[in-house]
């Protein structure tokens, strides 16, 4: 599994690999291309990784990003 260094936003997760993405991306779409990848993080797995996340009203969901330690791409994250 990979390792996570640095946490941007507070959230429960599923990681989303891919391009960054910002506060402003389309959340909507974000979360659509979350459920696609079905692979989901508990709480106690965000507080273990010292990850935080944010609530994006928009969606209804908590978010977090955070970089892989090994190529430093975007990791999203849904907390359930």
């Amino acid at each position: 599994m990979t390792e996570f260094t640095l946490a941007l936003l507070p959230m429960e997760m599923l990681f989303l690999k891919g391009q960054l993405e910002t506060a402003t991306a389309d959340e909507e779409k974000l979360d659509e291309r979350c459920d696609q990848k079905k692979e989901y993080i508990s709480h106690q797995e965000l507080h273990t990784r010292k990850l935080c996340a944010r609530w994006w009203p928009s969606i209804g969901r908590y978010w977090s990003k955070a970089y892989a330690k090994t190529n430093l791409s975007a990791v999203f994250i849904r907390i359930y």
